[in-house]
């Protein structure tokens, strides 16, 4: 499987919310982030104002691609219409499986990770196929969601990422930037499967797994 991690800020918790950013960042550090410039603004609560889009980093239509230690994947930043993202991501996901060809002569699926994903992922698959029948094989159709894993893992669903990430109090002013709370989900994921140390977590936050 080739792991991509990812976020997704949006307008508000409905059937009506509009994808505001997208982060994703690969197992190899490779990463795409975008800023929707067709958002839906008619329905922005105070969350949304006051913390969502301040942590926007454009502010006018861009797009940047940076090669990443030579191979065959790029670093995309850009800002852009929905059809625009769903291209360059498109061809980023393509990049990502010729790479993983390219290093492991196999067609791995790209396996989806992310936090709550109940409206991340529905925004997200609806954006790129339109609905769940149209995902093509080589993307898993089951992401894996962070909050289930903690609570599977006698975790708190609703524990600090940033404090099990090992992130340093004054150190998260970019939470909520879809692209820095894929890399605290990308953590959290490795520290749950022993890939690096979690050393700051609270007693009361970890108890014997919950019943169902």
């Amino acid at each position: 499987m080739i792991q991509v991690y990812f976020d997704t800020e949006f307008t508000e918790l409905s059937r009506r919310g509009t994808l505001i950013s997208i982060g994703l960042v690969d197992e190899s550090n490779h990463h795409f982030y975008a800023e929707f410039n067709d958002y839906d603004d008619d329905h922005l609560n105070e969350f949304v104002t006051g913390t969502i889009l301040p942590r926007l980093r454009f502010n006018k239509d861009c797009i940047e691609r940076k090669s990443f230690n030579n191979d065959t994947v790029v670093n995309v930043d850009m800002r852009g219409s929905t059809e625009e993202i769903k291209k360059e991501l498109k061809a980023w996901f393509k990049s990502l499986h010729l790479n993983n060809y390219i290093k492991n002569g196999n067609e791995d699926q790209i396996q989806f990770y992310t936090d709550c994903y109940a409206y991340d992922w529905m925004l997200f698959a609806e954006m790129m196929w339109g609905n769940g029948f149209d995902i093509p094989k080589t993307f898993s159709y089951i992401p894996i969601d962070l909050s289930t894993a903690f609570w599977a893992d006698g975790i708190d669903p609703d524990y600090s990422r940033e404090k099990y990430a090992g992130v340093l109090p004054g150190d998260d002013e970019q939470k909520h930037n879809s692209l820095w709370d894929a890399e605290i989900i990308k953590k959290c994921f490795f520290g749950l499967r022993g890939e690096i140390p979690i050393v700051n977590m609270d007693e009361e936050q970890v108890g014997e797994l919950r019943p169902l």
